[in-house]
């Protein structure tokens, strides 16, 4: 507290300390949002000791929502290859 009794500003330094110091308990996570045109939207968060390690997971994971949520203008029987096992769009266009 200041003299007038209005709290301390927070400095650009201490918030980076603050910030350093919280512990990170990063967890795997899946967005999926809808765009102006009505397309789903994939964001896939995968934590891993290793980048390979998470772009394997991210790969995986995508391709399998790819499957559920395939773009409008795939269409029937479009394979989608992401480097992870291949998935075939079902369905027709969504």
């Amino acid at each position: 507290m200041t003299e007038n009794g209005a709290p301390k500003r927070m400095t650009v330094s201490r918030l980076a300390e603050m910030l350093a110091s919280k512990t990170s308990t990063a967890r795997p996570s899946v967005t999926l949002t809808r765009n102006a045109k009505g397309e789903t939207q994939i964001e896939v968060n995968c934590p891993a000791d290793t980048i390979e390690d998470a772009e394997r997971l991210a790969r995986e994971t995508y391709a399998r929502l790819c499957v559920e949520y395939p773009h409008s203008e795939w269409n029937e029987g479009t394979t989608y290859r992401s480097g992870a096992p291949t998935a075939t769009v079902r369905g027709g266009k969504a």
